[in-house]
Parts: structure tokens; C-alpha cells; sequence
């Protein structure tokens, strides 16, 4: 029962009431009261403490479901193990995965489902390593009981008790929980795209080692041709044989330059292209590309060549000035070839960048010439394209040098661009403002230099343009190695005028069969030969007479590599045929310091 002491206290007691009877023989009734508020409390307590635990148990009845049900949403596979490998919990994407029901899994030892695998040994290896990794990832082979074999890449956590401090009552703590996902069609790709990789890479050497052949078998005749052509022209002939042999060197001349055009646009596609970083006078850099075209300019047509320089123009830059003088030569080259009257004004502009000592160099060639349709201007800087198809007919060419100096000039961090009959074509920059239309055309291009000096600050003195084609001193004795004989006479008629004394052998082994008998000052080293290449006697040469005597390589080997690998066997020079004599000249001098 439930009452209110006097306090206004709740309490709870039970009433007893017991009937007797009293002496006199009456009957009557004995009551008595005893506090039951303690006991009353305490069963509200349990009752309390069990809807709560009930409350509590459907919680973690839910909870467990839900987990259930994220574990089953996972696209990976899940599989719980004990210690000892035994299979506690699976997922529906690890019965799926492994082609077996649940009831086939679970109680299963993991490595009796993936036989041959030693997959527990593995983790335990990967988990007791020096780095004592708690979490392995491994690869596996499986064969399905539909016989499909499939590759399997899980990765596994140890569920350290330590981590758990109620682990006593969770049951899995100190289990495996491998998580896989298949990754066959994974690995397949990338088989197959090695496999296109390892094509691609044996095509780019088949086309490296084709035009490798092509340059040195097309050079071999051309050093003859050019090399012949010039000691014709320096003799004694009537002025229109004189003219003739000039055109057979100029189209010799003209077919080394598309040799040099391919070679450079495949090295620059290949990525292989580098650049130099040298010191440089900009202004004879300019100067000497402008001089070069001033015969042509003038013969016959009368145009005139004028060059603008800024204020302040940096005397002595920092980079590639034969990449730079290249453009140059290409774009005033074409502006030359495509004005028959009037003029062709070069202006160069500099601006300072944000980076230290950087600045950007702009260049505008401006001709008065036929000037470039609209429809067509945007072809200009596409490989093996012109502007018109009666262009090419006329005025030659075969459309690579553009789009060579539209590389280049990315390489050195710039750009090409140009404008013709209002049109504009190539990669302008986003400040540009399009000229009003005029006769002929202007081409901009920018590059990126360092600079090292300024104009009013003392610069180097400029290489003379021409070398002398006589030595002072003594005269040398060189040996030359080469196996044709048609280039053989060409330098034999060489060598003879500069006033060099030379003996020739056609293989390696000949090389080192001289040298032991006589004493000479060079040895001019052709690369491929019979018996004993140039390289391998370079090599003999340096371990059994030390540096001398100097060794200039004289080959048709032109690709990218092949100065290095030349220099790397020990020799001291490098000229590629066919060479301008000034060029050898150059080496001998260097040589006979």
C-alpha cells in the first residue's frame, strides 16, 4: 500500500490483518503494518534496468542489422577470420566473389578455400616484418567452382586486442578481416597496356633507327656531293660552269637543310630535343641572320633589310641562341623568299619578367610581300603544309620550318603567331591587338633568356665570322679513317689545301696498326666501319697512347646522342657530315692548341 507519513513522505508498506479470537470468545481481527518503501524502490530499479536493457538490446539489434546491411552493400568483398584462420563472418560480395554459399564458407580454414596461396603465412610474414605493419596487402590467385580463375587483391587488418578494452566481450577481437576486390580485368588491362607500350616503344626505335640509317646514308653521299661541289666552284671554270656546279651545292645544300628539318621535328615529337643554356651576344646573333639574307635580298629585287633593336636591348643573354637563330632564320628567310619588292623591317622588343634576371624577347618580321589568304593562315604552323599549293610549286619548300620554329619557340617557353589581310593564325598571346590590314605579312615570335649583361656593360668579344683556311704553324699530320672512298678523296683534296700532311685507312684496326708504326697529330674518326668501329679504337686509342693524339670524330651519325656518345668514348671533337670547311678548320686549330 502507499501512504504520506506526517513529514508528507511517501512510503510503501504492506497491511497484514489476521483474525483471532480473543478470550472473552469473541472474534476478533489483528492488523499490523510493515515499511515495504525499500523493497518498492528496488523493484522499480530492476524494472527500470530491464526496459532499458531491452531498450538497449533492440538498439543494438538495429544497430547490428544495420551494419549487416552496409557490410552486404559493400561491392569489396569481407571476410572475417579468427587467429587461426578459421572463416567467421562473410559478405554477400565475398560469397558472389567466391562463387560458394555461406554455409560453405564460414567454419572454413581461409587457406583450404584458397589453396596454394599460403595467404596466412603471407600476412604473418608482412605483420612481423621490421616495420610491423598492421595492415598487409597481397595479391592472390582463385579458381572459382565454376572453374573461372580470377585474380584477388585483399587487404587485411589484425584486430589488435590491445585496442579494445572491453574485448572480453566482443567475440571476433584478435581476428583477420580481409577485404578483396577482383582484379582481373585490372590486371589484364594492364598487360595489354604494356604490351602497347612495349609496341610503342619498339615502333618509335624502329622509326629512331630508321631515320638514323636514312641520315647517315643520305649524309655519306652528300658530304661528296657538297664537299666535291665546293673545291669545283674555288677552281678555275668558265663563269656558267661556275654557275652550274653553284647549283648542284645550293640543292645539295637545300636537301641537307630537309634532312635537318625531319631530324629536328621527329627529335622535337620524341621529346628529345634539348636545349642549350649558353651565354650569347643577342645583338650579333641578329645582326649575323640579318647579314646572311642581305645578298639575296638585294640580288635582283632591291629589298631592303632594316633591323630595329629597343633601347636597353640585353647585350649577353643565357640559352639556345643556334635554337633562336634558327626561328629567326626561318621566319626573315621566308619573308625574303615571299617579297619581290620593298622591304622586310625586323624589330626586337624585351620585357623583364617576374623571375630574376628572365626576360622575354619578342621579335616582328614585317615584309611587304604577297601576304597569306585568310583561309589558309591557320594551316602555317601545321607540319607538311603551306599556305597554297601553287606557293609550293613556285616558290619551293616543303612546309616543316614553321612548324619547327613553333615548337622551338615553346621550348624556350614562347610562342608564334602571325597576322596577313586581316587574319590572324598560330598562338598569339591574349593582349594581342590585330593590326589594320596591309600588304604583306608580319610574323611575331617570343622567347624566354636569361640575361647576363647589358648593353652598357662590357660584353665578350663576338667569334670572328669567318676562320682562317691556312695554319700558321707547323703543319699537322693526320691520319684520316674512312670507309668510302669517294669522301676519302674529298678530304684528301681538303686536307691538301690547308697544307696538312694525311695518311687514309678504311677500318678501326688499321687506326691502331698506323699509330704503333708512325706518330700523328689527329686522327679524323669516321664512326661506322668494317672490322673495328670508330668508338671501339677511340677506347684502344686512350688506354694504350693517352690523349694524344686528339680524335675528331668525322661522321654521318647525326641523331640525338650520337656527339655524346662519341665525346664519352674519349675522342676530342665531333663534326657531322657533310661539314663546312670552316668547320674543320675549327676543330683542327682546337686540336692543334
Amino acid at each position: 500500500m502507499e501512504g504520506l507519513l506526517r513529514e508528507k513522505r511517501q512510503i510503501y508498506f504492506d497491511l497484514h490483518i489476521v483474525s483471532i479470537e480473543l478470550e472473552s470468545g469473541d472474534r476478533g481481527l489483528l492488523a499490523y503494518f510493515q515499511d515495504t518503501t525499500e523493497k518498492m524502490q528496488m523493484r522499480q530499479e530492476l524494472v527500470q534496468a530491464a526496459n532499458e536493457a531491452q531498450l538497449l538490446l533492440s538498439a543494438l539489434s538495429a544497430a547490428k542489422a544495420y551494419t549487416d546491411c552496409v557490410v552486404d552493400s559493400m561491392a569489396d568483398a569481407l571476410i572475417v577470420t579468427s587467429a587461426s584462420g578459421r572463416v567467421e563472418i562473410v559478405n554477400q560480395a565475398a560469397i558472389a566473389l567466391l562463387g560458394r554459399p555461406e554455409s560453405e564458407l564460414t567454419g572454413q580454414n581461409l587457406d583450404a578455400l584458397l589453396p596454394r596461396q599460403n595467404l596466412l603465412a603471407r600476412v604473418a610474414a608482412l605483420q612481423h616484418s621490421p616495420t610491423g605493419a598492421r595492415m598487409a596487402n597481397l595479391e592472390t590467385q582463385y579458381e572459382r567452382p565454376d572453374g573461372e580463375e580470377l585474380c584477388i587483391a585483399f587487404s587485411c587488418a589484425h584486430l589488435n586486442p590491445a585496442d579494445f578494452p572491453q574485448s572480453r566481450f566482443l567475440p571476433y577481437i584478435g581476428s583477420l578481416v580481409f577485404v578483396g576486390r577482383d582484379i582481373t580485368q585490372l590486371k589484364q588491362m594492364m598487360r595489354d597496356l604494356e604490351a602497347a607500350r612495349q609496341k610503342a616503344e619498339a615502333a618509335d626505335r624502329a622509326k629512331s633507327e630508321f631515320l638514323a640509317v636514312m641520315s647517315h646514308e643520305i649524309r655519306t653521299p652528300m658530304n661528296a656531293i657538297v664537299g666535291m661541289t665546293g673545291l669545283l666552284v674555288e677552281s678555275e671554270l668558265e663563269e656558267e660552269q661556275r654557275e652550274w656546279a653553284e647549283i648542284v651545292r645550293n640543292s645539295g645544300n637545300a636537301l641537307l637543310s630537309l634532312i635537318e628539318d625531319i631530324l629536328d621535328l621527329s627529335k622535337i615529337s620524341a621529346g628529345k630535343l634539348e636545349l642549350l643554356a649558353i651565354d650569347f651576344s643577342l645583338r650579333d646573333c641578329v645582326e649575323g641572320v640579318v647579314a646572311s639574307f642581305r645578298y639575296a635580298a638585294a640580288k635582283g629585287r632591291g629589298l631592303v633589310l632594316d633591323i630595329d633593336l629597343a633601347p636597353g636591348l640585353p647585350a649577353l643573354v643565357h640559352g639556345d641562341g643556334k635554337r633562336l637563330r634558327q626561328v629567326l632564320t626561318n621566319v626573315l628567310g621566308n619573308a625574303v623568299k615571299f617579297t619581290t619588292e620593298g622591304s622586310v623591317h625586323i624589330a626586337v622588343q624585351w620585357t623583364a619578367l617576374p623571375e630574376p634576371n628572365q626576360v622575354e624577347l619578342r621579335f616582328a618580321v614585317t615584309d611587304t610581300g604577297i601576304g597569306i589568304p585568310p583561309n589558309r593562315i591557320e594551316k602555317l604552323f601545321q607540319p607538311f603544309t603551306q599556305a597554297d599549293a601553287a606557293i609550293s610549286a613556285k616558290y619551293g619548300g616543303t612546309g616543316l620550318g614553321l612548324a619547327i620554329c613553333d615548337r622551338l619557340c615553346q621550348l624556350m617557353g614562347g610562342r608564334i603567331w602571325a597576322a596577313s589581310q586581316g587574319a590572324v593564325g598560330g598562338n598569339p598571346p591574349m593582349d594581342f591587338g590585330m593590326p589594320a590590314a596591309t600588304v604583306g605579312s608580319t610574323f611575331w615570335f617570343t622567347v624566354q633568356v636569361g640575361m647576363v649583361a647589358l648593353e652598357n656593360r662590357p660584353v665578350a668579344a663576338a667569334v670572328p665570322g669567318t676562320v682562317p683556311t691556312q695554319f700558321s704553324s707547323e703543319a699537322l699530320r693526320i691520319l684520316v679513317a674512312e670507309d668510302n672512298p669517294v669522301n676519302q678523296r674529298v678530304m684528301a683534296h681538303i686536307l691538301r689545301k690547308l697544307g696538312c700532311n694525311s695518311d687514309f685507312v678504311t677500318t678501326g684496326q688499321e687506326v691502331l696498326t698506323c699509330l704503333t708504326d708512325q706518330t700523328y697529330d689527329v686522327v679524323l674518326m669516321d664512326v661506322q666501319m668494317p672490322d673495328m668501329d670508330g668508338l671501339t679504337a677511340t677506347r684502344q686509342i686512350r688506354q694504350t697512347w693517352g690523349d694524344r693524339p686528339k680524335v675528331i670524330a668525322v661522321t654521318a651519325e647525326a641523331m640525338v646522342g650520337d656527339r655524346e656518345r662519341c665525346l664519352q668514348a674519349g675522342m676530342d671533337g665531333y663534326l657531322s657530315k657533310p661539314f663546312r670547311l670552316e668547320e674543320l678548320v675549327a676543330a683542327l686549330l682546337l686540336a692543334q692548341q
